[in-house]
């Protein structure tokens, strides 16, 4: 009898290690996909600084680019209902700041109004010499 106890110990043991192997494995698979990879579109006007984010980000705070502004209330009520906050504080010529949440993505670059969507960075910084 102790080898049948010894058989399904083993046994046990064997299962909450490939359990835990499954586990692990999978989390690390997720923890490596970005954002490009967990959308259901592609669009030219998505930038790579968005769609290299991890694919686990659920909101995005981005410059969007418009093809003219003042945006009319409209296109604004249509971004709102996308759960999208307008910045009206933060505009900069046609680029204004949105939150985002990374379901409303691919919906807001279907607007024609939408040109770009893009977070900042050095490669965008206009230096001012003095």
């Amino acid at each position: 009898m102790k080898f049948g106890h010894s058989i399904i110990f083993f046994l046990v043991v064997m299962v909450i290690a490939y359990g835990f192997f499954f586990f692990f494995r999978q989390h690390q698979a997720s923890a490596n996909r970005i954002l490009l990879q967990s959308l259901d579109c592609h669009s030219e006007k998505i930038d790579t600084s968005i769609t290299s984010l991890d694919s686990d980000t659920t909101a995005i705070s981005a410059l969007v680019a418009f093809d003219r502004t003042p945006i009319d209330e409209a296109l604004r009520k249509k971004i709102e209902d996308l759960d999208i906050k307008i910045d009206d504080a933060n505009w900069i010529l046609d680029y204004g700041r949105l939150e985002i949440p990374t379901k409303s993505v691919c919906q807001l670059v279907q607007f024609p109004e939408i040109t770009k969507i893009f977070i900042p960075s050095q490669q965008y910084a206009i230096t001012v010499n003095q």
